[in-house]
């Protein structure tokens, strides 16, 4: 699963990255963007790309309440066309989420540590997302997402079994093309090339949904926690 990333690249660098022009507020850099939490996304509107502020964790447009959201944060890439939560999104309402890293937990005897994984060049990417348009009690439209899941690399595999669906350039405009089959939008969920990627433990702090600071993302110098993550 994904349950923590981070976007700490220049707001401009990732408007000329996605071809996309900023929002009035910017893009706040997040170095632990946590679910609940309104996070940029790009979505096409009018044949343009355009970038907003969803709540990760997607809510059905049929859900009761939006504390489902909580337990909505991914969507696995092997049933997302055809889990009833999904499918609408899967076919009508895809998305990319902006990213530089994202993080994943090992359990040591120091406890649960984490691990930061980015691009060996670590430029922002984008991964592969479904949203949604969910009216409250109150009348009140909440647009959610939620990000796709597959099976981990080489890279990702000695923490967790599972990762993001990172897409490269050249296959976001396929994802966010509503005219895109099926067969086509499965081809691209799969895991991203070991070769172009790299990870370093950081931070337990990280732990903490509350803390959001640029010592996160520095990478942790200790050779016993070294030790604990790569041997």
């Amino acid at each position: 699963m994904c349950g923590r990333f981070s976007i700490a690249s220049h707001p401009e660098k990732v408007a000329q990255r996605f071809e996309v022009e900023l929002p009035p507020q910017g893009i706040p850099v997040r170095y632990n963007a946590a679910p609940s939490q309104r996070l940029p996304v790009i979505y096409p509107e009018h044949s343009r790309r355009k970038l907003d502020f969803f709540h990760w964790g997607l809510i059905p447009s049929w859900a009761k309440s939006s504390q489902v959201g909580y337990k909505m944060i991914n969507a696995r890439g092997e049933t997302v066309a055809s889990k009833p939560s999904f499918r609408r999104p899967f076919q009508n309402r895809r998305c990319l989420v902006i990213a530089d890293s994202f993080y994943e937990w090992k359990k040591t005897p120091q406890g649960k540590l984490p691990t930061r994984f980015l691009l060996q060049n670590e430029e922002p990417f984008a991964f592969a997302g479904i949203w949604e348009k969910w009216l409250s009690p109150e009348k009140e439209n909440i647009y959610s997402f939620a990000i796709i899941t597959t099976d981990a690399n080489s890279v990702v595999s000695p923490v967790h079994h599972r990762m993001p669906v990172i897409l490269k350039p050249n296959e976001e405009k396929t994802w966010l093309n509503l005219d895109s089959s099926e067969e086509t939008l499965q081809s691209l969920i799969r895991p991203y090339p070991s070769e172009k990627m790299t990870s370093y433990p950081v931070s337990p702090r990280l732990n903490s949904g509350r803390i959001d600071d640029p010592s996160l993302i520095e990478k942790i110098l200790s050779p016993e926690l070294q030790d604990d993550f790569f041997n």
